[in-house]
């Protein structure tokens, strides 16, 4: 049962659904090659190996952007391989951000399909 709110807790009107399950797909095995090669990508980046980090991508890897962000396409498609994700998206944030730092937070993995969360920082 969901416990009582005082009319002055900011969140009285959000349903309390903890004991509902999840009606999202759940991975049974993640794919730990994927896994890998994103850690390795990041890794690369992050050490500003930019040769390195492209050279593990395979050519069918898929970047998608923030739709509505800066490097979005406008059709929503994503980057498709290296070359693509080079050229629409980390040429263009390097030029566009002076002393750019990135920060991987979280890697989750679902099967093949892989979403890292993380912030870019600059000027």
């Amino acid at each position: 049962m969901a416990e009582e709110r005082s009319s002055s807790d900011p969140c009285q009107n959000i349903p309390d659904r903890s004991g509902k399950e999840s009606q999202l797909p759940r991975a049974e095995h993640a794919d730990e090659g994927a896994a890998a090669v994103v850690s390795a990508f990041y890794e690369a980046l992050l050490a500003e190996d930019g040769p390195r980090a492209l050279a593990v991508l395979a050519p069918e890897m898929a970047w998608y952007e923030m739709p509505g962000g800066p490097y979005a396409r406008p059709d929503g498609r994503p980057y498709q391989g290296a070359a693509e994700i080079a050229e629409g998206v980390l040429s263009r944030q390097i030029g566009d951000v002076e002393d750019l730092a990135m920060e991987r937070h979280e890697m989750l993995v679902y099967g093949d399909s892989i979403v890292v969360l993380g912030t870019a920082t600059g000027r």
